[in-house]
């Protein structure tokens, strides 16, 4: 098992989900389980947005160390959070909680099962609805995700599409 000490680890759920997440709560309930399950130490919350926080604040409450942004495989994402929002990842955001990969055959967002809940826009900022503040899976409200896997870019990581609460998408989790 690499060695995951030496930064902050940001990863994807293996599960996905709905836009019912329970919450902000249920959101980071489900980050926690994941990351204990797989054996990973530290408190782990769901980097998500809502109408009421944009992702951006959220990602500037997170710990602002020397460590860097690192993934269950120990790659370099970022040299920290701040770097992360303002320049992307450095690497493909493409591993769970375990180290195995979160792949896709398909790049195209809208159709693509290597998707990411985010709610928010390329820079940060709020998206549109937050699925209810992430307790509905309404099939006619549309919120936005970041793209991993195949159709992953810099760019796209936090803002690609919208697609309907209904649809299934990953998590990312990152450690406090």
């Amino acid at each position: 098992k690499p060695n995951l000490s030496n930064g902050h680890v940001l990863f994807l759920t293996k599960a996905t989900f709905g836009g019912n997440l329970a919450g902000l709560d249920g959101a980071n309930a489900k980050c926690a389980d994941a990351a204990k399950t797989a054996g990973l130490s530290g408190t782990f919350v769901a980097l998500l947005g809502t109408n009421g926080r944009p992702i951006k604040e959220v990602i500037a409450a997170l710990p602002s160390d020397s460590k860097p942004i690192i993934d269950t495989t120990a790659r370099t994402i970022a040299a920290s959070y701040a770097e992360l929002l303002s320049k992307g990842p450095s690497v493909a955001l493409d591993h769970d909680e375990a180290g195995g990969s979160v792949t896709s055959s398909d790049a195209t967002c809208a159709t693509s099962d290597a998707i990411t809940w985010t709610g928010a826009n390329a820079n940060g900022g709020t998206s549109s609805t937050d699925c209810y503040t992430w307790s509905d899976d309404n099939s006619a409200q549309k919120e936005g995700v970041g793209q991993v896997g195949l159709g992953f870019t810099k760019t796209n990581w936090l803002s690609s599409c919208d697609v309907r609460c209904v649809k299934k998408a990953h998590l990312y989790c990152v450690q406090k």
